[in-house]
């Protein structure tokens, strides 16, 4: 999630995105249900065993 605002941005949370494969998404694109059910989401798989959401690869 992209928080840089104003006539100086340094563009480092699409540059982390694209490194990590993530999408990237400015601020004002997101609203607070969408980032809510997100959270919720990742954390349901954390709570699985069978699932890798949220977990990087060893």
């Amino acid at each position: 999630m992209d928080c840089e605002t104003g006539r100086f941005r340094l563009g480092l949370a699409a540059e982390l995105a694209a490194l990590m494969g993530a999408e990237h998404v400015p601020l004002g694109e997101v609203g607070a249900g969408d980032l809510v059910q997100a959270v919720t989401d990742t954390r349901r798989g954390w709570d699985d065993p069978r699932s890798t959401a949220g977990r990087s690869a060893a």
